[in-house]
């Protein structure tokens, strides 16, 4: 998708769905908010599922600017709520959800890293990276050691371990 120039804009959970051919894949579905990532202008500017939201598109203004490393960051939101059970952005209500999204800060004292496996946090800090400049790509984050499969690691997700 990105590799085409397309931005999905509502990565999350409800969205993505797991296909099994021989393999088990997961695939993102519901392309209502996709958009093509250089336009001038964008029919919907401000998208998305707020907690899920990246930085950029939130106060976005309509201009250029969106790209598909937006979803890289809602991706991360993702692999946050695998590894540690929670959204790592969720507020008492909408506006309060959407001021921590805006922030994306992560508070990496707190107890429920020190389950996270070393490497899936430093994945899930890059993907969440509030500078779209400085959040890996599309392509490094299909590179990133986490996914090596040369170099085969145990994820612990909660309190399961899983085999990759």
């Amino acid at each position: 998708m990105h590799a085409v120039g397309f931005i999905h804009r509502d990565i999350k959970p409800e969205n993505i769905v797991l296909k099994r051919a021989g393999e088990i894949h997961a695939v993102i579905a519901d392309f209502g908010l996709a958009t093509e990532a250089q336009l001038q202008e964008y029919i919907y500017v401000r998208c998305g599922t707020p907690g899920f939201i990246a930085p950029e598109i939130i106060y976005h203004t309509g201009r250029s600017g969106q790209s598909c490393i937006s979803d890289v960051f809602s991706l991360g939101v993702v692999a946050h709520i695998l590894a540690t059970g929670n959204n790592p952005f969720v507020g008492r209500n909408c506006h309060e959800t959407l001021a921590k999204n805006n922030a994306a800060l992560l508070k990496l004292s707190q107890d429920q890293y020190k389950k996270v496996n070393p490497y899936l946090l430093n994945f899930i800090v890059r993907t969440l990276e509030r500078d779209p400049c400085k959040r890996l790509s599309s392509s490094e984050l299909l590179n990133d050691p986490l996914f090596d499969s040369e170099f085969p690691m145990l994820l612990k997700v909660g309190t399961h371990t899983t085999v990759t």
